[in-house]
């Protein structure tokens, strides 16, 4: 059984929507592996997804919650 992505308001998301959540995964790994956490912000991370801003938060509540996720990711 596959797991059903959800964005923030725990609706599914399109296939567009987990390409976008993939980049902004990407973006993340990039971003926290130059900076590290503490230096790397949202802003960093939608600059490099090539998403607005407010993009990020359709599917991460916050820095952190990208950051747990991209741990479970990567594991």
């Amino acid at each position: 059984m596959t797991d059903v992505v959800l964005n923030t308001e725990g609706r599914p998301l399109s296939k567009r929507g987990l390409d976008t959540r993939r980049r902004l995964l990407d973006a993340a790994e990039a971003v926290f592996s130059e900076l590290g956490f503490h230096d790397a912000s949202v802003v960093k991370i939608t600059e490099a997804a090539g998403v607005a801003a407010g993009t990020f938060y359709l599917y991460f509540d916050s820095k952190k919650s990208i950051f747990d996720e991209l741990v479970r990711d990567l594991n």
